[in-house]
């Protein structure tokens, strides 16, 4: 009997024994899938080697590899440009809406992620400087976005490198930069530059995607290209795009003085002194002062010459000016009224685009012996000459 009692009770002991190792077992596998979680969700660093898909690339967010749907996903463009030895590769664009380890994008937004490789074939020593901020600008739907910093402090870049970085002579680096943008969008253009180079132009590489609609998951991803570079604009005075005989036509003014016309890489400059009488007196109390500058298109250097200060570049500040008065309704959103440095005096400023050159810009002050007005049909016959010329 006694060893019957025996027995019994050491089968129960085991059976004790097996019964809490198996709980043991089922805490730790609870408590590691509670890891896994909270490092997949809060980016809480681990042990384990980060995670890669099936292109060998680290995982970079949730998005990766998952299908478009508007919000999430992974656009693969895989598009390369050299120029003057930098090579840039456009990798991929990842989308997300997730807060990461900051805070989520505004409503209707989500964060977009550029991914490149950047290169350094120059056959000199010198290496190439990027910045996040301006290395690569996206225009998205016609609204220009650069870096955010809520993007990237969302995802922290924990796996790659932001796209502030210098890459050395023979040496590549794949790199990010991120951005909040519309969900809604249909066309992405990327402009991607080095920083400002004292050797070589800015590369001025595109790359771009879009889709049919702001819902449509299907992306087309266009042929990489670089910007347009507008051929060499003429050299020529105001004189040529706007003549003494239609100032005089137009104004019913003489002509009884002129400065000798200013011509340099940018712009070019004459004044007029006009008088009622042709016998008049350039000194008179009563003559009118026109001044005609007509700024050439940017790009008219060609790309190597970045320094020259280009008209779209000249018109947008005047818009924004303080000097700024109002738009002229008959010439168009391309003009608008302002206060010249020449004296104080009222100006209009003209934008004239040409397929072959690039944007013009053209302004005419006048001084307070005449009426602004005049000003309007001298500029209407100045864009009409200005078109005529560039076509022949």
């Amino acid at each position: 009997m006694k060893k019957l009692l025996a027995i019994l009770l050491i089968l129960f002991l085991f059976l004790t024994s097996c019964s809490d190792k198996g709980k043991d077992n089922e805490q730790k596998e609870q408590g590691d899938q509670l890891t896994t979680e909270i490092t997949e969700q809060e980016g809480v660093d681990s042990d384990e080697e980060p995670a890669k898909d099936d292109s060998g690339e680290k995982a970079f967010t949730a998005a990766e590899g998952m299908i478009f749907d508007g919000r999430k996903g992974k656009v693969s463009l895989q598009q390369e440009l050299e120029r003057d030895g930098i090579r840039i590769t456009f990798d991929y664009v990842l989308f997300d809406d997730e807060k990461g380890l900051f805070d989520p994008p505004p409503e209707g937004h989500i964060f977009m992620y550029p991914v490149l490789t950047l290169k350094n074939e120059r056959d000199d020593d010198l290496g190439i400087s990027f910045a996040s901020q301006s290395s690569c600008v996206a225009t998205v739907d016609g609204e220009e976005y650069r870096r955010s910093l809520d993007a990237l402090y969302s995802y922290s870049g924990r796996e790659m490198p932001t796209l502030d970085t210098d890459v050395a002579k023979g040496q590549s680096e794949q790199v990010h930069t991120g951005m909040i943008i519309p969900e809604d969008w249909k066309e992405i253009s990327f402009f991607v530059n080095q920083m400002f180079d004292t050797e070589h132009a800015p590369v001025e590489m595109i790359f771009e995607l879009k889709r049919d609609s702001g819902t449509a998951k299907e992306v087309q991803v266009p042929e990489a290209k670089f910007k347009e570079v507008f051929a060499a604009a003429p050299r020529l005075s105001p004189e040529n795009y706007l003549n003494i005989d239609e100032i005089e036509e137009i104004t019913g003014l003489h002509n009884v003085g002129e400065i000798n016309p200013f011509v340099e890489d940018r712009m070019s400059q004459v004044n007029y002194i006009l008088h009622a009488d042709p016998e008049g007196s350039p000194d008179s109390l009563k003559r009118v002062e026109l001044r005609f500058n007509i700024f050439y298109a940017k790009d008219e250097l060609t790309r190597e010459n970045r320094y020259a200060s280009g008209s779209q570049d000249i018109f947008d500040r005047g818009r924004k000016a303080d000097s700024f008065v109002e738009d002229i309704p008959n010439l168009g959103d391309d003009a608008y009224w302002c206060t010249s440095d020449y004296g104080g005096y009222p100006q209009l400023c003209v934008l004239v685009n040409d397929d072959t050159y690039g944007p013009f810009m053209i302004a005419l002050a006048i001084n307070e012996n005449s009426d602004k007005q005049i000003l309007i049909p001298l500029a209407e016959r100045t864009v009409s000459n200005l078109k005529k010329l560039n076509e022949n």
